[in-house]
């Protein structure tokens, strides 16, 4: 499995992760554009099978659109569904001041479900705290955690729409107790392990 990083120059800083297994391609998380992505990895042509998101807010989205032409098959926790098209819930209107969000194809997953890519598993984790339906998606020893943790034993704030710091903390001992190997890809900074983050949680 090849990760690639990508990270749009903005003062959100999402970002976006193009897996590659056999030939075959996710991305997850699309705030940078196809194009942008495209221009590095021309290999992307047509074999872009799934776009995965960790939550539905906006800034982990923000050029969705431009992947959906590539691929329709999009994946949304089932409990941020709504907030896919609502400026509200995705907080376009509270950050951005405007009124938008995806209204395209999607999918809902949740705990336990599979999805595979290039042969390998894609295995579904619920992780509700910053948002109602965030979700994260292992893949082998990799874990994309979205805002639910960060390098240096931050996490995603919850006082947004939907937030939940009790139902974050639940997901945090959760999966350090569960995937305590895995090395975390966030959906904003450098990658981390569950080890660093139970240093910093003690």
């Amino acid at each position: 499995m090849n990760i690639y990083t990508f990270c749009p120059r903005d003062r959100f800083g999402s970002n976006t992760y193009l897996i590659e297994i056999d030939g075959e391609y996710a991305v997850i998380d699309p705030s940078v554009d196809y194009e942008t992505v495209r221009l590095s990895h021309d290999s992307i042509d047509g074999k872009v099978k799934f776009i995965l998101l960790t939550h539905a807010h906006f800034d982990h989205m923000l050029a969705i659109d431009s992947w959906a032409e590539q691929c329709q098959n999009v994946y949304v926790g089932t409990r941020d569904a709504a907030a896919l098209s609502d400026s509200y819930l995705n907080c376009y209107l509270g950050f951005m001041g405007v009124r938008d969000g995806y209204f395209g194809k999607y999918s809902t997953v949740g705990e336990g479900d599979i999805l595979e890519l290039g042969g390998e598993r894609i295995t579904v984790i619920d992780c509700p705290g910053h948002t109602p339906g965030g979700v994260s998606y292992r893949i082998g020893d990799s874990l994309f955690v979205g805002d639910t943790a960060f390098a240096g034993g931050g996490y995603g704030r919850c006082d947004l729409p939907g937030g939940d710091i009790d139902a974050l903390e639940k997901t945090l001992i959760r999966l350090i107790t569960r995937e305590r190997e895995a090395t975390l890809y966030p959906g904003h900074g450098p990658s981390t392990t569950l080890t660093e983050l139970i240093h910093h949680f003690r």
